[in-house]
């Protein structure tokens, strides 16, 4: 009797596997092709074996994108919402950006009623960011590829996204199919302060950051455009949002510029880059544009400052961000359609010349 019931368990479980496997082809072979790109991880521990570790732009989702019940989530306590919240249901609303991308649009607890999805679980809450798993946060490749992929990141496609294609089938299942590198990276050099012959006198605050230059490469095989306003406006000076902010930030700080409101592109702005050229821009951190203002202090007093005096402020962090104008904005201009209109952001970078 053991010997049957061990049969029919071993039986039981070959069948599932055999089911999940078909059930995934049969996705792979009929389902809705889409690409997702995927956002930065760890640099000290990408892969493991035959696989490259991915996160996905879409798996971090704030409280403004929440539907449904899923937005009460987001006002319990830290307690309560990881004991209830861990593997709960939900659906990722998406649809496709003017470069083919999708971006998420809402996640709610139920399905849309209409439009594609991707369906997934939750992970955590932390720091007003739900973390949200699909099921393909893995590529699977031979090793030396997978291995060439991680390496190429920072090489070869040095600050170029990684788009990985999925097949989604109607009621949201997601199956990892491909993926493919952007055309357009943007690096960034930082102009840090010239070390010091001798240790700083006591008191002396060290210096910080004074200015960056950013690179976007046409890393392609064809011709692409990007849109380089007047006065370095086609970039930004955005904080960096941390997966988990534990303990909570000592401070917050935001770049004045971050409600600037900018005019029409115009005919001039346009630049088209042929394979491998690039377009490069220094930017001024000493230049009032590009103060912050200290927004997590119940009572600030300084007003807006340089990173140049932020060398020892704990949790500053930013990226700079090339924001390229919409596809409605670019209408009617030379070139139009090889503007890339994805925005793209740099590495992680402190005031002290850190680089995550």
């Amino acid at each position: 009797m053991r010997t049957w019931l061990a049969i029919i368990v071993v039986a039981a479980q070959i069948g599932l596997l055999a089911f999940m496997a078909g059930q995934r082809e049969w996705v792979v072979r009929t389902g809705r092709s889409l690409y997702l790109r995927t956002a930065p991880i760890d640099p000290d521990d990408p892969m493991r074996g035959n696989y490259v570790r991915l996160e996905y732009d879409l798996s971090r989702v704030p409280k403004g994108l929440a539907r449904g019940d899923a937005t009460k989530w987001f006002d319990e306590k830290p307690d309560e919402i990881y004991r209830r919240l861990r593997d709960r249901r939900v659906y990722a609303e998406v649809k496709s950006n003017a470069d083919g991308l999708a971006e998420l649009v809402a996640l709610s607890d139920r399905p849309p009623a209409e439009g594609i999805y991707l369906r997934g679980r939750t992970e955590s809450l932390t720091g007003g960011i739900l973390q949200v798993r699909y099921g393909i946060e893995a590529l699977f490749l031979q090793q030396e590829k997978a291995r060439a992929v991680e390496e190429a990141r920072w090489r070869d496609h040095a600050g170029v996204p990684l788009d990985v294609e999925v097949a989604v089938s109607s009621r949201g299942l997601a199956v990892v199919k491909g993926y493919r590198w952007e055309p357009l990276g943007l690096t960034l050099n930082l102009d840090r302060p010239p070390r010091r012959a001798a240790p700083a006198p006591p008191g002396e605050r060290r210096p910080g950051l004074t200015g960056a230059t950013v690179e976007l490469k046409n890393h392609s095989d064809h011709p692409v455009a990007i849109v380089v306003r007047p006065q370095d406006q086609s970039f930004r000076l955005v904080r960096n949002e941390p997966w988990e902010v534990v303990p909570p930030r000592a401070s917050d700080f935001q770049w004045v510029g971050e409600k600037n409101i900018l005019s029409p592109p115009q005919a001039a702005d346009v630049r088209v880059l042929a394979p491998g050229e690039s377009y490069r821009a220094h930017l001024d951190f000493t230049n009032p544009a590009w103060f912050v203002v200290d927004r997590g202090s119940e009572a600030n007093t300084t007003g807006p400052v340089s990173l140049e005096k932020l060398a020892d402020a704990w949790g500053a962090s930013f990226r700079i961000e090339y924001a390229p104008p919409s596809a409605a904005d670019c209408a009617g201009l030379p070139q139009a359609n090889l503007i890339r209109h994805t925005p793209l952001r740099s590495r992680v970078f402190n005031p002290a010349g850190g680089v995550d």
